[in-house]
Parts: structure tokens; sequence; C-alpha cells
């Protein structure tokens, strides 16, 4: 079947509807005419009865709601990720917990009592909703309520001077390179590069604040798990200059592009770089110290 098919989707709707035949003592009687009247089913003649009905009747214009927003979701998907609408999350979970277990709450345990007549239809209403956002994009679902974390594995390689050496181009400096740890020591004129590998493929940025207090924003783009990154390069090196005092490296990953990023960088300018898991809080991030003597 067409699953983007809204046709498809409204025929899923009708037997999901037309399989429930018992009704407990609790139901509305007008519940079946509001369901028809939310999908455009009802005969025109009963259409101002059940409309004045359900300004009366809260478990009706519930029904009816939540009916209205299933139907409108499905037919207006055209390719995106299924939104989970606020009033279905909310029916879903009135006293807490994961959306996912009350999803699978609802198909494994609800769909079983619709052909004993246990279920009532708001219940069957919010199942059926749940059965269009699940046909049209499962997947979309867990995008909207699990983060993937990313972890981080970060290196800082400094360049030392050690002396010079005469060459074809007059002096030319001899390096110490060595690996420093957070929290190391690296002084005025040395050099340093980072190398980066992610366990899952991602975005990654890099904030720096360095001993003055400035922040610089730098977009190095989508990496895949397990493929090293090295910043700026392999043939450049960040060179520290005269100003000594504490650097800072944030190292940021996203499972998807950070929308108005360098926005989010200048509100840490002219705030303060402390919120930067408030600007980014669905993103992993890893932090790097170390002085510049």
């Amino acid at each position: 079947m067409d699953t983007q098919d809204p046709r498809n989707l409204k025929i899923d709707m009708d037997s999901l509807k037309s399989s429930f035949k018992k009704k407990s003592p609790e139901d509305c009687p007008m519940a079946d005419s509001t369901m028809a009247y939310a999908l455009g089913d009802l005969d025109p003649a009963k259409e101002n009865k059940v409309r004045n009905h359900i300004q009366s009747c809260p478990h009706c214009l519930d029904l009816f709601l939540d009916t209205r927003a299933a139907e409108s979701d499905s037919q207006d998907f055209k390719g995106k990720k299924a939104k989970i609408l606020p009033g279905l999350k909310k029916a879903l979970e009135p006293k807490g917990g994961s959306i996912g277990s009350k999803i699978q709450n609802i198909l494994v345990n609800g769909f079983k009592n619709i052909f004993t007549g246990t279920l009532l239809p708001k219940h069957l209403a919010v199942a059926a909703a749940c059965c269009l956002v699940l046909i049209i994009s499962i997947f979309g679902i867990w995008d909207m309520t699990k983060t993937q974390h990313i972890t981080i594995e970060m290196a800082l390689t400094g360049r030392s001077i050690t002396g010079y050496i005469d060459g074809l181009r007059g002096k030319e400096p001899q390096y110490e390179i060595s690996r420093v740890e957070n929290g190391g020591t690296l002084k005025s004129g040395d050099s340093f590069r980072i190398k980066v590998n992610i366990d899952r493929d991602g975005f990654v940025y890099l904030i720096y604040y360095n001993s003055t207090g400035d922040i610089s924003g730098f977009k190095k783009g989508y990496v895949k798990a397990g493929e090293e990154l090295v910043i700026p390069d392999e043939k450049n090196w960040y060179e520290l200059d005269k100003n000594i005092g504490t650097e800072t490296i944030f190292l940021i990953a996203s499972s998807h592009d950070i929308k108005q990023f360098d926005n989010k960088i200048m509100e840490l300018k002219e705030r303060s770089v402390d919120l930067i898991k408030e600007l980014f809080p669905k993103a992993s991030i890893q932090e790097f110290r170390f002085r510049h003597e």
C-alpha cells in the first residue's frame, strides 16, 4: 500500500472506525456521528445537530479535535517527517512517561480490545491517530522524541619550536610535537591542532573561547562516523599569540545541521559563553581547556 497517498490513509481510518461495534456504557451516543462529522462523512442534514452537540459535550469535542488533527496531518504530508501533534502528545502522556511506551501500549494492548468492545471511541481515535503517524513515518517519530547522542573523541597536538637550522630558505625552525592533555600547557608562539572522531554520522562545529574573552565559531560540516577530522587541517596549525591566560575549545556534534549557528555565536558573544549548553540543547558538546603561558 502506498502510505503517502491520503486516500489510503483515509481507508485505514474508516476501517478502524467500522471495526468498532460494541459500546461501553460510558460512551456518548453521538460519538460515531462526531467522528463522521470530523472526517467529512456525515449526512449534511445531521451536521447542525452534531455541531451544536459538541459545543456542550467535552467528550465529543475532544474526539472531534483529535480526529480532525490526525486527518489533517495525514493529508498535508508530502514526504516530510511526521510531527507529533501537541494534543496527541498530551493524550499519550497524561501522567508522564515516554511517547514510545504509550504508543506501544496503545498498539499492542489497545487494538486487541477494539474487537472485544472495551476500547472507548476516544481511545480509538487516539489509537487511529497513532496508527496514521506510524504509517507515515515511524522514524520521524523517533527523530522528534529521541536525541541521538554523539560521542566525541578529541585530541590536541601541540608544536613547539626547539631551535633553527640552516635551510634552502635561510633559517628554518625545528619543532617538538607532543600531545596536550586537557588542562595542560602551551606557550606563546606554540602551535596546536585538533583531531576529532565521532561515533555517529553528524555535523561538527568548533567554538573557540580565547584568553582575551573573544569567541569564534567555525562550521566544519558533515563528518562520517570513524572518519578522522583534523582542524584546521593536516598542513596548518593554530598559533598562539602573546595574550596569556586560559584557552577553551568547544567541539559540538549534532545529528542534524544546526540552524542559525552564526546567530547563536553572536548571542554567546553578547551574553556569556556559559550559555553554550542552553543554546545547543540537542547537540553533544565536549570541552577542552589548556593554559597559555
